[in-house]
């Protein structure tokens, strides 16, 4: 009778080290409402809400990007907030030209 050699153990299966994940950089919510809002305003002007609401809103915003620069070292939402603001200021010139030609002009 012949003995077989017998097979050296294997060392328990162990996955491989997973990279953990990178942290997702923190989002400007504020800056993004005023960007909608602003845009918003530059198509439907209905007294004047939508252009102050961007106006606040981009302003608050870019108050904010500034806190999250110097927490996170990242301008975060800056631009997005800035162009908000732009744009709620085209919309608000633009909605006071039409009442003033409305007003005066017809």
């Amino acid at each position: 009778m012949s003995v077989l050699p017998e097979e050296p153990a294997q060392p328990p299966h162990v996955p491989p080290p997973v990279a953990p994940r990178p942290e997702a950089p923190p989002t400007n919510g504020i800056a993004i409402a005023g960007l909608v809002l602003g845009i918003f305003a530059l198509f439907i002007n209905t007294l004047f809400v939508p252009a102050i609401l961007g106006l606040v809103f981009s302003s608050m915003g870019i108050s904010r990007a500034g806190v999250l620069e110097r927490t996170t070292g990242h301008a975060v939402g800056r631009g997005m907030a800035i162009a908000g603001l732009v744009c709620a200021i085209v919309a608000v010139l633009n909605s006071l030209l039409w009442k003033w030609a409305v007003l005066f002009l017809f």
